[in-house]
């Protein structure tokens, strides 16, 4: 009780006192000192005026909030993957290129995809049986149309994410141009109305440029 006594008459004169919080904060200090309180055993000041606590009671009041020392932290942010960006091809898709139809050896698409650092794999006149191995396929043809097999497995193809650039020509070669049409009309969603050929040399002012991308 002495020790209690001593303690507020000492924030009591550090309240009226000119000091303000630093005659406080050592009118405090000094009543601590005098009855040997330090270390792991320091008083902590409740409020002013109010009996001091020391440590242990603190950390037992906290426990207790706390539900008994364990402290709950919110759990960690759940990172997604990215979505996948349209027009890329699905991871694992091969690197394969083959050009195939009537026009592929007499092309230089070959080496023109060469340059590109787009080496083909398979330059041949007719799709071959096996297109495991091919990520891209360009068909490069003047006369001979897709067969109804050849339109199916390269609808499939294109399905599993792989690419595919097909061909057409003027009004010389409306046979290919319509199994052309064929094709595109069953891959396109909505694309019954699609028109490959039938439409004549269709004549225009436009002059070429050879400067162009694309």
């Amino acid at each position: 009780m002495a020790a209690l006594e001593a303690y507020r008459r000492g924030v009591v004169s550090a309240q009226s006192g000119s000091g303000g919080r630093r005659s406080l904060e050592e009118s405090q200090s000094a009543w601590a000192h005098a009855y040997g309180v330090g270390g792991r055993d320091a008083l902590i000041l409740d409020e002013i005026g109010a009996a001091p606590k020391n440590t242990s009671e603190v950390k037992n009041e906290e426990e207790k909030k706390s539900g008994g020392g364990v402290i709950l932290l919110p759990p960690p942010p759940v990172v997604l993957p990215p979505p996948p960006v349209p027009g890329f091809k699905p991871p694992g898709t091969p690197t394969g290129v083959l050009v195939f139809g009537d026009r592929a050896s007499g092309s230089t698409l070959s080496s023109d995809l060469a340059s590109f650092g787009r080496i083909v794999s398979m330059n041949v006149a007719t799709l071959p049986a096996d297109l495991s191995t091919f990520g891209t396929i360009w068909h490069m043809s003047a006369f001979t149309p897709l067969l109804a097999d050849e339109q199916k497995r390269l609808a499939a193809f294109l399905a599993l994410g792989r690419g595919l650039h097909l061909t057409g020509e003027r009004p010389c070669c409306e046979v290919l141009n319509a199994s052309l049409q064929s094709l595109v009309r069953s891959i396109v969603v909505d694309g019954a109305s699609i028109r490959i050929g039938g439409l004549g040399d269709i004549g225009g002012r436009d002059t070429f440029n050879p400067n162009a991308k694309g």
